[in-house]
């Protein structure tokens, strides 16, 4: 039983290592980008992603959603609780009809912030979006894990959350 825990404790130590190792490898600066084309109009998709006060019924796990600031009508900074007690908190940088819905966000899960850009433009039928993300992760600790895991998703989940969630709306209207 002793070297069971003895087993157990040396795996956790070398793996903190690596994850250290990788973490002061890695930079903490993220410039990335992921691009997914849809179906539908510009103006469509653009006023899909840009209607926050829809987010909690569109995007699964949101336990709440907190407006921090408004404009008019306009919601331009929000926080998403999610059920396991994380949040993202957002503001709202640029937005132009129906081509640029840019966002300032702080993941409370991971030091992670960074700018994330909506694109939206017509390529042969369809409608592109291209996200940017240009932030960074300050923990040493963190970095390494999302370097081990080859975690670029937060993009990839962005393109997922907006799919289901225009799909699950195309099957429920009348």
């Amino acid at each position: 039983m002793n070297r069971f825990f003895t087993s157990i404790i040396i795996l956790g130590i070398v793996f903190g290592a690596l994850v250290f190792l990788f973490g002061i490898r890695a930079t903490e600066n993220i410039d990335a980008s992921f691009s997914a084309k849809f179906e539908y109009s510009p103006e469509y998709l653009f006023d899909f992603i840009t209607d926050v006060s829809k987010y909690p019924e569109r995007k699964k796990d949101i336990e709440s959603l907190e407006v921090l600031k408004r404009q008019g009508q306009k919601i331009v900074a929000w926080r998403e609780n999610y059920k396991n007690g994380t949040w993202l908190e957002y503001d709202l940088v640029q937005e132009t009809y129906p081509k640029i819905f840019e966002i300032e966000l702080v993941n409370s899960s991971n030091d992670h912030t960074a700018l994330v850009k909506y694109s939206l433009g017509e390529t042969d039928g369809f409608t592109e979006i291209i996200l940017t993300e240009k932030g960074k992760i300050e923990s040493t600790f963190r970095r390494g894990l999302r370097s081990l895991s080859g975690d670029d998703s937060f993009l990839e989940s962005q393109i997922k959350w907006l799919r289901v969630a225009i799909q699950t709306e195309q099957i429920n209207r009348p």
